[in-house]
């Protein structure tokens, strides 16, 4: 990102003299230091919000979920009920029980002590296999 001072000693060329209402165009707008810091800020703070605002959506939060579930699972035969009942709550072709009950067999097919991502847990499996 270039610095303010470096900004100043760009060359601005004036308006067309299509785009005035008069013969003679007026000079272009000199942005103040202070008002390209504002600007700046005003751009970061569109660019945050429209990240939180892409990232906090429910069907990313029910994916999150899921990943979180399975990637505990291969760690811990200690299943959170709630999330699985999460799980079963948004896909209603699985059974609790025995999701669970697969859940709880994880950890012996993948033989892991740390959480894992979903493609280092798919690699896993077509090693074991």
């Amino acid at each position: 990102m270039k610095t303010v001072a470096e900004d100043d000693h760009r060359h601005t060329a004036p308006p067309p003299s299509r785009y005035e209402a008069t013969p003679k165009p007026s000079q272009p707008h000199i942005l103040t230091a202070t008002d390209k810091v504002k600007q700046r800020v005003l751009c970061l703070d569109l660019l945050i919000k429209e990240i939180e605002r892409r990232f906090d959506q429910p069907g990313l939060r029910r994916l999150a979920s899921g990943k979180k579930l399975l990637s505990d699972a291969c760690c811990s035969t200690n299943i959170d009920k709630g999330r699985v009942q999460e799980v079963v709550d948004v896909y209603d072709d699985n059974d609790r029980a025995k999701l669970a009950r697969e859940l709880r067999m994880l950890p012996d097919l993948v033989h892991l002590k740390r959480t894992l991502g979903v493609t280092e847990l798919a690699a896993q499996h077509r090693f074991n296999k």
